[in-house]
């Protein structure tokens, strides 16, 4: 009779012995991931704003290479309407 008792109290022991593992791992697993996906996240807006700043500054680059293109233009083109007098040819020329 004592011998059933002791089995039950060492089988109830490691089933309580289990459940609370059990639950102490779920809950660890859960604020693992919760901070995994924190992270991830915050590694995804970091790689996002990299991507971002590298794309305002190609873009600055073409607006300057742009704007340098256009000035030679302008610049080209206001030489090109400047009347010249028979002096200016002969000495150019």
């Amino acid at each position: 009779m004592y011998r059933n008792l002791q089995i039950r109290i060492i089988i109830s022991i490691v089933i309580l012995v289990f459940t609370a593992v059990f639950f102490s791992l779920n809950i660890n697993f859960k604020h693992t991931e919760t901070l995994f996906e924190k992270e991830t996240s915050d590694l995804l807006i970091s790689n996002l704003e990299q991507v971002g700043n590298q794309v305002e500054n190609v873009t600055l680059d073409m607006m300057k290479i742009s704007n340098v293109l256009s000035l030679d233009d302008t610049i080209t083109s206001n030489l090109s309407a400047f009347a010249r007098t028979p002096v200016f040819r002969h000495s150019a020329g």
